[in-house]
């Protein structure tokens, strides 16, 4: 499709000027209120008046008006270099919208390595997803079907499918960039396929909502970590409402600084004695 191929080819080459000339603008009904998803009405029109935006976010979403200063700052944020900036590798082309249920065109979504993601339709980009600590496989609906599959080759190839004391459950894979738990019956592990060429080692991390936390240091070049068994959720019993529900998270060491790698969050209840 030729959108997509020009998309595609704007991002990976950084270019914010070819990404802005590729938006889609289109209308929607302003609104009285301020928030996720709201559109402020322009000064002397009606609530529910039609204003041509552009949408955005990462963990909540926007949407920018034509004529504001906010579309070029979205597109060459895309773009931008940093910590966290765009693998522009793609690593799938699902035939969904942005968001399923949502009145936002969109025919299909282009999901690159870094779970940045691009809505777009025949008529170019109606939507910029930044990522929100989730993982590309998190991005799609497998049920929509796909343009591109998910290239599960983008992985670096050692670490896709987990490792021998943390191998991935069936049809999860590691993302290349960020973190993925392992198998339960391998006990509480966690996964990373990131390849850093500085770091001086990890921190791994698992917090409890009942305030517990576990915290372990782990040398460079390692790519997984297995939680001792007295660290681990606790799904029957007292303790189970204080250990139920869990965030892994990773952390690099690197020459400037540190940097998170990724994080993953399991929310579960209580089974009966």
């Amino acid at each position: 499709m030729e959108i997509v191929d020009a998309v595609s080819a704007a991002v990976a080459q950084r270019d914010a000027g070819r990404l802005l000339e590729l938006i889609h603008f289109y209308r929607r009904s302003c609104t009285d209120q301020l928030g996720i998803g709201a559109i402020p009405c322009p000064p002397e029109q009606a609530v529910g008046s039609p204003v041509t935006v552009i949408g955005s976010g990462a963990c909540e979403g926007s949407f920018s008006a034509i004529d504001s200063q906010y579309p070029p700052q979205i597109a060459a944020n895309f773009v931008a270099t940093g910590p966290y900036q765009v693998d522009s590798r793609i690593y799938a082309i699902a035939r969904q919208p942005p968001f399923i249920g949502e009145d936002i065109p969109g025919d299909y979504l282009i999901v690159f390595a870094s779970a940045h993601a691009l809505a777009v339709d025949s008529a170019g980009i109606t939507y910029f997803l930044f990522p929100c600590g989730q993982s590309p496989r998190e991005r799609v609906d497998p049920r929509r079907g796909f343009l591109l599959w998910p290239a599960v080759p983008l992985d670096p190839a050692t670490w896709r499918n987990g490792t021998v004391q943390c191998p991935m459950p069936p049809a999860v894979i590691v993302p290349p960039k960020g973190v993925e738990m392992g198998d339960a019956k391998q006990g509480l592990c966690v996964v990373w396929a990131n390849d850093y060429s500085d770091e001086s080692g990890f921190r791994v991390s698992v917090r409890y909502e009942g305030g517990e936390l576990f915290s372990h240091s782990i040398p460079a070049n390692e790519h997984d970590f297995v939680f001792p068994a007295a660290e681990a959720p606790v799904l029957t019993g007292p303790d189970c409402v204080k250990r139920r529900s869990f965030t892994i998270e990773v952390v690099v060491l690197r020459p400037s600084g540190e940097e998170p790698v990724g994080a993953s969050s399991v929310v579960a209840e209580c089974r009966p004695r």
